[in-house]
Order: C-alpha cells, then sequence, then structure tokens
C-alpha cells in the first residue's frame, strides 16, 4: 500500500472517530 493512501486512511479513521465521539455527547446532552 502507498504511503499517501495509508495517510488517507489514518486520517479518515480519525474523522470518523471524531464524528462517533460528536454523536455520543450530543447524545449525551439530550439525556440530561
Amino acid at each position: 500500500m502507498p504511503l499517501e493512501q495509508e495517510i488517507d486512511h489514518v486520517e479518515g479513521i480519525h474523522k470518523l472517530k471524531e464524528v462517533i465521539s460528536d454523536l455520543h455527547y450530543r447524545n449525551v446532552m439530550d439525556v440530561e
């Protein structure tokens, strides 16, 4: 796998984690 592709993959995972934690944070705020 080319290095650039690997970096894109890692950035994609990082972005996904940010979105998931953001959704989780909003859900917690809605519950309280």
